[in-house]
């Protein structure tokens, strides 16, 4: 979020009275994927539907979310080789993977000690 709500921003956009202001963003990434990309990822909270059929805002798992994350940085970084010929996209997608894997081991211990803490677990 790059700035607070402004009134003055589109108002009117989603022609409804009882959301909040518009806000401005700022994308850090801008990596673009299809839909085949996501062919091997159910989810759960969707009746484990594939992924690509979702809605607007869907929840998903956070490993799920983590994944596709990863393949939109996949993305993003090949259109950034193509453009200045660096590394490989799998030597940096491989590099990446292996530097978060950690980062993602402490988050989901996090997140699992939320749910027990909150007497969710296992949920």
């Amino acid at each position: 979020m790059e700035s607070e709500p402004e009134v003055n921003l589109y108002p009117g956009l989603f022609n409804a009275n009882f959301l909040a202001p518009n806000f401005r963003i700022k994308w850090i990434s801008k990596g673009c994927i299809g839909f085949d990309s996501l062919e091997g990822f159910k989810n759960p909270f969707n009746d484990n539907l594939p992924l690509k059929i979702a809605r607007d805002g869907q929840e998903m798992p956070f490993e799920t979310g983590y994944e596709v994350c990863l393949l939109m940085e996949e993305a993003e970084q090949g259109i950034e080789d193509m453009e200045t010929g660096s590394e490989s996209t799998q030597t940096s997608y491989n590099r990446k993977k292996e530097e978060t894997d950690d980062t993602q081991d402490e988050a989901l211990l996090a997140i699992e000690e939320l749910r027990i803490s909150r007497g969710m677990e296992g949920k």
